[in-house]
């Protein structure tokens, strides 16, 4: 039985092994992993830009509507306000409701 040794098999690989393939394979290899890795992080960044975005939209879109329901409910509270000086000084008579 034949024994297996590393040092056999380097040489019989070699031999099948073309320099073309030997010069081509790690520049191929190469490219496919820059272009893998920009791409991922250019995913990436795009992914983080958009949940930036998302979030500032929904600060902005929740202090835009606290603005319109502050102006909104403004006059009512005012009125009331007034209404309730209006009857401490008794200007506003209640059982009269003319």
């Amino acid at each position: 039985m034949p024994r297996f040794s590393v040092n056999n098999l380097i040489p019989s690989i070699m031999n099948k092994v073309s320099l073309r393939t030997v010069l081509i394979v790690p520049f191929v290899l190469q490219t496919v992993f820059a272009v893998g890795l920009v791409g991922y992080l250019s995913f990436r960044n795009g992914q983080q830009a958009i949940n930036d975005l998302a979030v500032r939209l929904e600060k902005e879109t929740s202090k835009h509507i606290q603005q319109k329901l502050d102006s909104y409910l403004f006059v009512p509270h005012q009125i009331n306000q007034i209404n309730s000086k209006a009857i401490e000084l008794e200007l506003l008579d209640l059982n009269d409701l003319k």
